[in-house]
């Protein structure tokens, strides 16, 4: 009989394939040492703290140690008559 449309489709194909185009989409997208090693690759929760911990060490590298400009929110570099409305000023 077979499948006849997509819906006919096991779960746990649909689930290979999309973990297969995940596991491209690093080999494409990252670095090698960036790429989670393979025996991660099917727990979900090992897998989240990888990449939140890529995320933070990519932050923590992308700083500029010898940048010293004070880093503010964005409001305060904004027009100083919107700041002042705001304020109720």
């Amino acid at each position: 009989m077979g499948c006849q449309s997509f819906e006919d489709t096991p779960w746990d194909l649909v689930e290979a394939l999309g973990q297969a185009q995940r596991i491209l989409h690093w080999y494409e997208n990252l670095e090698a040492e960036k790429i989670p090693p393979p025996w991660m690759w099917i727990f979900s929760e090992p897998l989240n703290e990888w990449f939140k911990e890529l995320e933070f060490k990519t932050k923590r590298d992308q700083k500029d140690p010898n940048d010293d400009r004070e880093q503010v929110p964005l409001y305060e570099n904004e027009d100083p008559r919107m700041v002042a409305y705001r304020r109720g000023k």
